[in-house]
């Protein structure tokens, strides 16, 4: 089973797993995770430019961008999406968020991009994003989790083996779980 590497800077635990996404995240304790979806989805570069204004308002810093969920309108080439996520870790990078290197690399974003079949986009598009925001003291608060459909399926697989529970999930599908995990009181 993958370790749980822990991302300070932006208040939750990831799973590692390759450059481009991690395997799923959750909030650290005194910190939950919010979804924001765009009415319409946006092309990459006026996504990230939304997500910038939108952390910024809600006085969270860059760092707090746990997971998005993105919209591509065709599956790409094995290079085409080599150099798509080449791009796309730009600006986690520039963010503070992305750590690039041959085999010693840091990205704790858990992300998905799936091609819908139908309205698909034209071009690459953030559909949503979610990010770490504090919870009051003295709130009650529920542990959010965000997982890709591949890691979800292994991690199903290790919790209940022998169980009569069937789930498997293609490699290639990309969905990101949101589960609600039984409610906790922080410490105050």
């Amino acid at each position: 089973m993958s370790a749980v590497e822990v991302f300070p800077a932006g208040n939750y635990r990831y799973i590692p797993a390759v450059f481009q996404y991690s395997s799923g995240v959750a909030a650290e304790p005194g910190y939950a995770l919010e979804r924001a979806r765009f009415v319409e989805p946006l092309p990459l570069a006026e996504a990230f430019q939304a997500v910038e204004r939108h952390l910024g308002a809600s006085g969270r810093p860059l760092t707090a961008f746990a997971a998005c969920e993105l919209r591509s309108p065709a599956p790409f080439s094995e290079q085409g999406f080599r150099d798509f996520n080449k791009s796309y870790v730009v600006t986690l990078e520039r963010w503070g968020i992305y750590r690039g290197g041959d085999s010693d690399f840091v990205n704790p974003v858990a992300r998905t991009n799936v091609c819908p079949m139908y309205d698909a986009p034209r071009e690459p598009v953030m559909h949503a994003f979610s990010y770490t925001v504090p919870i009051a003291a003295g709130m009650t608060a529920n542990t959010d989790l965000v997982m890709n459909a591949s890691a979800m399926s292994t991690a199903i697989q290790r919790m209940r083996p022998g169980s009569s529970f069937s789930f498997k999930l293609s490699q290639n599908t990309s969905v990101i779980w949101r589960f609600r995990m039984p409610s906790i009181t922080p410490a105050l």
